[in-house]
């Protein structure tokens, strides 16, 4: 270091020292700690610009996904399900894992998005592999994925109150206990009764021998109802008669499986939630009262109750169901009114003059068949606009006895066919709800899918649609690395819950 030697007014010597390169110094000094630390926060902004860029494209790209969904579903069913066939023949989650990659490359080259020309990339950023780890299919846990998105429907835009009515009518039903009274089993047991009587028990008072006597039984005539079918004598409409192959439906079929319902999905197995699924069927599906346009079969609300290819053996089925409830609610009826039971007594007396011991049995087969009389009446109306009563006071009994065992036949083929006047009461359409109430859930979802997959496959004429390729949400994992070294692990859950 240079000194210099200057002297003042007083001629006394100074000596100042030369400061030049000191401020360089501790310049060099204060940057050799800068720098690193404007480097780790440049490439640290990198890295965290990099994350959020990631998460961003993610998102996008599964948004995207999440948009190719079926359209016909939606429009006919409102479901959402992605088709992961995409109008191919075969379905793979694979597939939409491509698109997913497709989705994110695309989101990550500058060169494709709305940057400048000559733009740089600070990122560098490139997809290595997507997977698909876990899938939610349609088919899966028996169907409990498709009813979980129809139930979520029917909350998302009609809610619980939706089914306060239908949950009265079924409470009704349950409770009264005509589900556990059988007529027609009780009309043939006392008709075998009937027949395995033993004459030839000798009178312990006059000697007489009964061996020559022959109580007929007074409820023949009604056995050519039974005989011909219920749908010729209570339907007024014609009937379809469309059947199909039910061979390559989802209930037929070996399904592909995945991996169920989420556990954070909401648990919908209470009986609100079966109502809600059941109305999604009434929303959605066909019946005989009201066939949809595009549907294979008919009467689709009949398929899922009864589960035949045909619509004639469907609606057939339905009717003895209906038959049974009318049966159990007619004796109910019946049995609460000494009017009705006092004319088949009197009636029952006087046919077994000739053998008294047989009166009981007669009674019996003469209410029987006066309620079977009566329920199919109620058949008639039911099944031609009308409304009844779930159980009928006395003053609503509409067949007398001397009809009900002598000329059903030929009220039933003469009889006014419009019933529109009975209005006071539950209708077709409810009795249709008691009976998807009555049909075992799994049983219920499957055949709802199996109408689903047929009516699409008619609709878009895409014959190779398969509902189990069909998938509600997934797990995805990637990877991604960067030109500057990084590399990313992303896992996410994606889906229309």
């Amino acid at each position: 270091m240079k000194i210099f030697h200057i002297k003042n007014k007083k001629k006394e010597s100074l000596f100042i020292p030369d400061n030049k390169g000191v401020i360089s110094l501790f310049l060099c000094l204060i940057l050799l700690v800068l720098i690193p630390i404007i480097f780790i926060m440049i490439e640290s902004t990198r890295y965290s610009a990099m994350k959020a860029e990631i998460e961003c494209v993610t998102d996008m790209a599964m948004d995207s996904v999440l948009a190719e969904y079926n359209r016909e579903l939606l429009d006919r069913y409102n479901l959402l399900f992605v088709d992961t066939a995409y109008a191919d023949e075969t379905g793979s989650p694979d597939n939409t894992g491509d698109h997913l990659k497709e989705y994110m490359e695309y989101n990550l080259s500058p060169s494709d998005s709305l940057l400048s020309s000559g733009s740089r990339d600070l990122f560098g950023l490139s997809v290595e592999s997507v997977d698909i780890t876990r899938v939610s299919r349609a088919t899966d846990d028996n169907g409990a994925v498709f009813k979980y998105m129809a139930i979520s429907y029917m909350l998302e835009y009609y809610g619980y109150s939706y089914v306060e009515s239908a949950n009265d009518m079924v409470s009704q039903v349950s409770s009264s206990g005509l589900l556990d009274i059988d007529v027609s089993a009780d009309l043939e047991n006392s008709r075998d009764e009937l027949n395995n009587l033993d004459y030839e028990t000798e009178d312990s008072d006059s000697g007489e021998d009964f061996e020559d006597i022959y109580v007929e039984d007074p409820s023949l005539s009604i056995n050519s109802i039974s005989d011909s079918g219920f749908l010729s004598v209570i339907c007024s409409d014609e009937v379809s008669g469309i059947t199909t192959d039910l061979s390559y439906c989802p209930s037929s079929r070996d399904l592909v499986a995945g991996d169920g319902i989420y556990n954070e999905w909401p648990d919908y197995n209470d009986i609100a939630d079966e109502l809600l699924f059941n109305e999604y069927i009434m929303l959605h599906y066909g019946s005989y009262k009201s066939p949809k346009e595009g549907s294979v079969l008919g009467y689709e609300t009949e398929y899922i109750i009864s589960g035949t290819g045909s619509d004639t053996d469907n609606l057939e089925s339905v009717a003895k169901k209906i038959l049974f409830i009318r049966s159990g609610a007619n004796a109910l009826t019946y049995m609460s009114s000494p009017v009705l039971q006092g004319e088949c007594a009197s009636l029952a007396t006087a046919l077994t003059l000739i053998f008294p011991p047989a009166q009981p049995i007669v009674q019996t087969i003469l209410s029987a068949a006066w309620i079977y009389a009566e329920s199919v009446w109620d058949l008639r109306i039911i099944f031609n606009n009308g409304k009844l009563p779930l159980i009928k006071s006395q003053t609503e009994w509409n067949m007398t006895l001397e009809d009900a065992i002598n000329n059903l036949g030929t009220l039933l083929s003469s009889g006014p066919c419009d019933y529109s006047n009975y209005t006071n009461g539950i209708g077709y359409r409810d009795y249709l709800r008691i009976l998807l109430y009555l049909t075992g859930s799994d049983e219920k979802v499957k055949r709802t899918i199996d109408i689903t997959e047929m009516d699409i496959r008619n609709i878009t004429g895409n014959t190779s649609f398969k509902i189990d390729n069909c998938i509600a949400s997934f797990s995805m994992q990637t990877v991604l690395t960067s030109s500057y070294g990084y590399e990313f692990l992303v896992q996410k859950d994606f889906g229309y819950w």
